[in-house]
């Protein structure tokens, strides 16, 4: 039997964007972006060398995965199944003609899983990226 794929953030296990109904997703998104930005400001606000780079890094990990699972309500919108990986997000969003989600997603995945998640940047251009993936959440899914 094989189990469901799982993300561990925070301290919380989530089901990844390989399951899941497009209402769901929609709720992981919402979710996942106010996690990240709480999480994201506490690190801002944190003194130390190790623990606020601990904190942004799984704060900016939760935002890009809330991006994450927006494409794929976005694409399942468009009658279009999950991409199993970051390229064919792209060009997936790209084909449905949404340049300015995948520029964002191109600019998240820099900015925040690949520097902010990997190599645990503490920065503000990860602020910026984290405020405009909140505001395409709330643009999409509008409010709770």
């Amino acid at each position: 039997m094989q189990s469901e794929p799982v993300l561990w953030l925070s301290g919380a296990y989530f089901k990844t964007v390989a399951s899941g109904s497009v209402e769901e997703k929609a709720y992981k998104a919402r979710e996942l972006v106010e996690e990240g930005e709480f999480d994201y400001q506490r690190a801002l606000d944190m003194e130390g060398e190790f623990r606020p780079r601990k904190v942004s890094s799984r704060a900016c990990e939760a935002v890009f995965h809330a991006l994450v699972e927006l494409t794929d309500v976005v694409l399942a919108r468009h009658g279009r199944v999950s991409p199993k990986n970051h390229e064919g997000r792209v060009n997936a969003l790209l084909d449905v003609g949404r340049s300015d989600l995948a520029d964002l997603y191109e600019e998240a995945m820099f900015r925040l899983h690949d520097q902010g998640y990997y190599e645990q940047k503490l920065w503000p251009r990860a602020k910026e990226t984290i405020d405009r993936v909140k505001a395409m959440v709330e643009k999409e899914l509008g409010p709770e």
